[in-house]
């Protein structure tokens, strides 16, 4: 395929999955719906992706990809919410065995 910049609602033809229409805009692949075999991504450069009716875009169309990356980097920085992140399986059936100051021990089982 040329430099063309497809737009969502844009028609194609694949030479594998048949027909379908652009239903969204990636940085590096197009989202299509194809009638028979339902949403694939299929990267902007591929050569087999025959236009039936092109739909330009907006110069300044702003991606859901786009604005999903800029909302996790500035909740990464400003917040003080951490990912969680799954124990290993080697603690499963074990316990947290904590102690207090004065003496006394409390054991938690981790499942």
């Amino acid at each position: 395929m040329t430099e063309v910049i497809l737009g969502i609602g844009s028609r194609v033809k694949h030479s594998q999955f048949g027909k379908g229409v652009i239903i969204q805009i990636r940085s590096d692949a197009y989202e299509i719906s194809f009638i028979d075999i339902g949403i694939r991504m299929i990267n902007r450069d591929f050569e087999g992706l025959e236009i039936i009716e092109a739909i330009e875009t907006a110069s300044d169309l702003a991606t859901y990809e786009k604005l999903e990356k800029s909302l996790i980097r500035v909740l990464r920085q400003f917040s003080d919410v951490q990912e969680t992140v799954p124990m290993g399986g080697k603690w499963t059936g074990g316990k947290f065995v904590g102690l207090s100051l004065k003496s006394s021990q409390m054991d938690i089982p981790v499942n």
